[in-house]
């Protein structure tokens, strides 16, 4: 990475921090701040930050931190304990994402109606992911009850890596469409083999490694730093692994960190203290580089009606299915509005959507990337400026309710 850039980005953390304590009371939310500097500080305006898209460092910093989010996050959801509360979480999971991509893809088709089905059905799936973090204040307040802030927080923590395998779909069958090709292999032969393939590496290098750092930590032969080292380690290899047999990388890492964090329970702990630090620099750098890379050249390409399918995305394409998925929950009206108000989209959106930019080639990429850009623009400044606000209004109408149930509480992506 070049030094101009270390120099800015680690200046604006240490400048950051300083004050992040006052900012946690606020409504300006840290995507916000980190978004906004990047915005100012890019070439086209001050030029601070003097970064460009085709920079080699940006891809390899923007592939670790989805690797280790998908890992970490997948991870830390325990799976029995869904089994047991299961209701909301999975109704939104299995239910709502589903009819949130099925309706995003046909008003993308009709909003965009010069493009293909499938990078419309493409832009749904990349859109479909939420980012809890980014209405950080809705599933940290006390105010809200527990029950409610964890299934924001399993829903977040899982629809990223249950809407990758059909973005990497999408994107197959629309280089199919276009009449292209991966080398001499056809773009759907290429994209099934990366589907089959991942969840063998992903659940088989899980079981083993994990079972390795089980190994050593049982017999007291490996100190907690480098257990956690390894296990951050052991997804960064099975990214490899999966990427040399033909596999989905990403899609591997999802099911490892999901096999890891659920057979070797007690292991994953220390993970979870990995990501308080290492991995939330990363995802507050890769803020700052959206803000400078992809926010000023996506204002400039898209017309009117993308900011109109993006405002659609955060409301009724987000909200109609969360509601109805929630049907005969037992929820109040204004508990499934709350919820289905509350899936901003964040990082995962913007690193699908570099995915898709970088390693497939469409029609209209630049054009999908471009929607993706703005959408989370708008959810990151609507998101973050409503959630301290109805936290604390939603929270008090719901004393004594049925959303007050007791549930087991899963640890939580955070960005302070």
């Amino acid at each position: 990475m070049p030094s101009q850039p270390i120099l800015v980005l680690g200046t604006f953390v240490v400048v950051y921090a300083l004050f992040s304590a006052k900012f946690e009371k606020s409504i300006i939310t840290p995507p916000m701040i980190f978004a906004g500097f990047g915005m100012i500080a890019c070439p086209q305006v001050l030029g601070f930050l003097n970064v460009s898209i085709t920079d080699e460092w940006i891809h390899l910093l923007t592939e670790t931190t989805l690797i280790l989010v998908l890992f970490i996050d997948a991870s830390r959801i325990k799976l029995r304990a869904l089994r047991t509360d299961l209701g909301i979480p999975l109704r939104l999971l299995a239910l709502g994402m589903p009819f949130t991509i099925a309706l995003g893809g046909g008003v993308a088709a009709i909003v965009f109606a010069d493009w293909g089905i499938w990078e419309a059905f493409l832009l749904a799936a990349i859109l479909a992911p939420t980012d809890a973090a980014l209405g950080q204040a809705v599933v940290s307040h006390p105010a809200v009850p527990l029950r409610i802030r964890q299934t924001l927080n399993v829903e977040s923590g899982l629809n990223d890596g249950l809407a990758l395998p059909l973005v990497v779909l999408f994107a197959g069958l629309g280089m199919a469409a276009a009449g292209n090709g991966h080398g001499d292999e056809p773009w759907l032969t290429f994209t099934a083999r990366q589907l089959v393939i991942a969840p063998v590496v992903g659940i088989g290098l899980g079981l083993v490694g994990g079972g390795l750092i089980h190994w050593g930590r049982e017999r007291h032969a490996m100190n907690e730093i480098f257990q956690r080292l390894s296990e951050v380690a052991l997804a960064l290899i099975i990214f490899q692994y999966a990427e040399w047999a033909g596999g989905n990388g990403f899609g591997a890492v999802f099911l490892a960190g999901a096999t890891f964090g659920n057979v070797y329970r007690k292991d994953s702990k220390h993970l979870e203290l990995f990501v308080e630090s290492t991995t939330q620099i990363l995802v507050l750098v890769s803020f700052v580089l959206y803000g400078a890379l992809m926010v000023w050249p996506a204002i400039e390409l898209v017309k009117p009606m993308a900011w109109l399918y993006g405002a659609l995305a955060l409301t009724a394409i987000r909200m109609v299915p969360a509601y109805l998925s929630l049907a005969g929950s037992g929820l109040q009206p204004g508990t499934k509005l709350f919820v289905g108000w509350f899936g901003p989209r964040g990082l995962a959106s913007v690193l699908f959507g570099l995915l898709v930019l970088v390693e497939y080639e469409l029609p209209h990429q630049q054009e999908i990337f471009a929607v993706v850009s703005i959408t989370v623009l708008m959810s990151i400044i609507l998101h973050g400026v409503t959630a301290l606000p109805l936290a604390q209004s939603y929270g008090k109408r719901m004393t004594g309710t049925h959303e007050m149930a007791e549930v087991d509480e899963h640890p939580l992506r955070r960005v302070h």
